[in-house]
C-alpha cells in the first residue's frame, strides 16, 4: 500500500511539475514605456506547443498596489504560437506600434512608474520592475536577452534584459530577437569611422557632446581613467575647459581627458596617494594607447561634456592593425574601476546601448575575480598595505 501510495505521489508530483514547467514557457521579452501612448508589452512562448491565452493578463501595479492585486488587469485572449511573439499595444500608440500589435487596448497604459507583470490565474508568473512601489523606467525599453528564458516574479533588470532606447526598441516588436549575441557583448562596442564626420558637440547653455569622435595624440597618462590628450586646432572645442591649454610649436590644444562610466585607483606618487590596483589599471590603459596606431575620443551624446573638475569627460577608443576596443570598457572588464554605471540610450554600437556592454563587462570581472574583486596586485605591498612604487 505504501509503494501504492508513493507511486501516486511521485506521479501527482510530475504532473504538477510538467504543468508548471509548461506555464514558465511564457516570459515577457520585451517592455517599452515610450512617450505619449507608445506603450507595449511583448510576450514570448519558448516552448514547442501553442499555449491558449484567456487565462493570462497582464498586471499593471501602482504604487502600493498589494501583490496579486494590481490596478488594471489587461485580459489576454487569442493563442500565442509555439517560438513565436504576441504584442500588446496601447490602442493610441504611434502607428509604427500599431502595425505590430496582436491586441490593442487603452487599458496597456503605464508611464515608467508602474511595475508590470505576466499573469495567470492572478498569479504573477513573470514581471518588469518592482510591485507596489515606484519605479523608474520611463522613456525606456527593456529587452530580453534570448538566452534568458526562465521567468521570475523578481526583477532582474540587467540579468535577464538588455536596455534600449524606445526609439530602437521598435525595431524588434514581434520577433524575439537581439542586436547583439553574448559574444559581441563581451567584446564591447567597436569604433565607427561615421563618428568622424559627426559634430564633436554642440552649444545649449552649456557645452553638450553629441557623440561624434575626433583623433587625438597621447601626450600622458595621469592615472588608469584620466589622460592628457593633443586635439587638432580645429577641433580646439572653443578653449571651452580650463585644463585645455595651446601648444604653439605644435598647434593643437592639450586637454585632459576623463574616461566615461570608469573609476580606477589612484596613481598619485607626488602626493604620496596610491591605492591597490592604482598601477595595474594605469599601466594597462598607457599600454593600450602607446600600442595603438589610432586613437579616438568620443563624446556623450546629449550629455555635459565636462565635470566638475573642469575635465572632458569621454569614451576612449584604441585602433590597431584595423580593429578596435574601447578603453573604457576594457578597464571594467579587467576588474579594475569601482564606477557606478549610469544609463544613457543615445550612444549605441548595433543599436544596443554602451550600457549594455559596460554591464557585461563588469559582470565577466566580477564572475572571474578579475582585479578588484579577488586578484592580487603584483605591485602592492600587502604586508605593509602600500605600493612597492613609493
Amino acid at each position: 500500500m505504501k509503494k501504492i501510495l508513493a507511486m501516486l505521489s511521485l506521479l501527482l508530483f510530475l504532473i504538477l511539475t510538467s504543468c508548471v514547467k509548461l506555464e514558465n514557457y511564457l516570459i515577457i521579452s520585451e517592455y517599452i514605456a515610450g512617450d505619449n501612448s507608445n506603450q507595449a508589452i511583448e510576450i514570448y512562448n519558448s516552448s514547442d506547443k501553442d499555449v491558449d491565452l484567456n487565462n493570462y493578463s497582464i498586471g499593471i501595479y501602482s504604487v502600493k498596489d498589494s501583490k496579486g492585486f494590481p490596478s488594471v488587469n489587461v485580459k489576454l485572449k487569442g493563442i500565442i504560437e509555439a517560438k513565436k511573439t504576441f504584442v500588446v499595444v496601447n490602442s493610441n500608440a504611434d502607428d509604427s506600434f500599431l502595425e505590430k500589435a496582436d491586441l490593442k487596448t487603452n487599458e496597456l497604459s503605464f508611464g515608467g512608474k508602474e511595475g508590470i507583470s505576466l499573469m495567470k490565474n492572478n498569479e504573477d508568473l513573470d514581471v518588469i520592475g518592482n510591485l507596489g512601489v515606484r519605479n523608474y523606467n520611463s522613456d525606456l525599453a527593456f529587452v530580453r536577452k534570448t538566452w534568458r528564458l526562465t521567468p521570475s516574479n523578481t526583477f532582474n533588470n540587467t540579468i535577464d534584459y538588455l536596455y534600449y532606447n524606445p526609439l530602437t526598441a521598435i525595431n524588434y516588436l514581434g520577433e524575439f530577437i537581439n542586436s547583439v549575441t553574448l559574444d559581441e557583448l563581451l567584446e564591447g562596442p567597436k569604433f565607427v569611422d561615421d563618428y568622424l564626420d559627426m559634430d564633436f558637440y554642440e552649444i545649449t547653455s552649456s557645452y553638450v557632446g553629441t557623440g561624434g569622435a575626433i583623433e587625438v595624440t597621447l601626450e600622458g597618462n595621469i592615472d588608469g581613467d584620466t589622460s592628457y590628450f593633443y586635439f587638432p586646432s580645429k577641433a580646439s572645442v572653443d578653449k571651452y575647459m580650463n585644463s585645455l591649454t595651446y601648444n604653439s610649436k605644435r598647434g593643437e590644444y592639450c586637454g585632459k581627458v576623463r574616461y566615461q562610466e570608469v573609476d580606477t585607483p589612484e596613481t598619485q606618487v607626488q602626493n604620496n596617494k596610491v591605492e591597490e590596483f592604482g598601477w595595474p589599471a594605469k599601466l594597462n590603459t598607457a599600454k593600450l594607447q602607446n600600442e595603438a596606431d589610432h586613437i579616438y575620443v568620443q563624446s556623450n551624446a546629449k550629455e555635459a561634456m565636462v565635470e566638475n573638475y573642469g575635465r572632458m569627460l569621454g569614451y576612449v577608443f584604441v585602433e590597431k592593425d584595423g580593429d578596435s576596443l574601447m578603453v573604457n570598457f576594457d578597464t571594467i572588464k579587467k576588474g579594475y574601476s569601482t564606477a557606478t554605471l549610469t544609463y544613457n540610450g543615445y550612444v549605441c554600437y548595433k543599436d544596443c546601448p554602451y550600457y549594455n556592454y559596460f554591464v557585461a563587462a563588469r559582470d565577466y570581472a566580477i564572475e572571474n575575480n578579475l582585479g578588484i574583486y579577488g586578484e592580487k596586485d603584483p605591485y602592492w605591498d600587502y604586508i605593509n598595505n602600500k605600493s612597492k612604487q613609493l
